[in-house]
């Protein structure tokens, strides 16, 4: 659902997330673990947790699970 979002309007689909946040949520959303994503986006991955953190905080979903049944 989000990553299609993204895909489809690249403008600002959901503008309170930025885009890195945008990013590790659709890899969130593709089933990839949380070093799996650090790996795929070449950050670190307690910077993963420090995006998924914040994505949760603005949507009202805390916990990986729950944010990828919210994508």
């Amino acid at each position: 659902m989000i990553e299609q979002s993204l895909q489809q309007n690249e403008e600002n689909p959901i503008p309170f997330l930025t885009p890195r946040e945008k990013e590790v949520l659709c890899c969130l959303a593709r089933g990839e673990s949380n070093r799996g994503i650090a790996t795929a986006l070449g950050i670190a991955e307690c910077t993963v947790n420090q995006h998924l953190q914040n994505i949760g905080a603005k949507v009202g979903a805390s916990g990986a699970r729950k944010l990828q049944a919210w994508a």
